[in-house]
């Protein structure tokens, strides 16, 4: 990213959508990991895995907020290319 002021306006968005597909596809798996964490129903099962909990929700966060990067990114693309 820090020199994608060398790339064309195409080059450039294609990197920022492949950005986007492999968070898109990272927060699914940890989406899927966060559902069988959820289907725990024995109390001292759930207690073991909360460090798991934990760590699960700081990635969905952190796809999440790249996700959201990814898209003001974009918007920083558009508005340079139509100037």
């Amino acid at each position: 990213m820090y020199v994608i002021a060398l790339f064309n306006q195409e080059q450039a968005t294609s990197l920022l959508q492949d950005r986007r597909h492999h968070y898109q596809k990272t927060q699914k798996q940890y989406q899927h990991k966060m559902q069988e964490y959820d289907a725990i129903t024995d109390s001292i099962e759930k207690q073991k895995n909360l460090g798991r909990y934990l760590i699960l929700k700081r990635r969905l966060m952190v796809c999440a907020t790249e996700l959201e990067w990814c898209d003001w990114a974009q918007d920083i693309l558009t508005l340079n290319q139509n100037k």
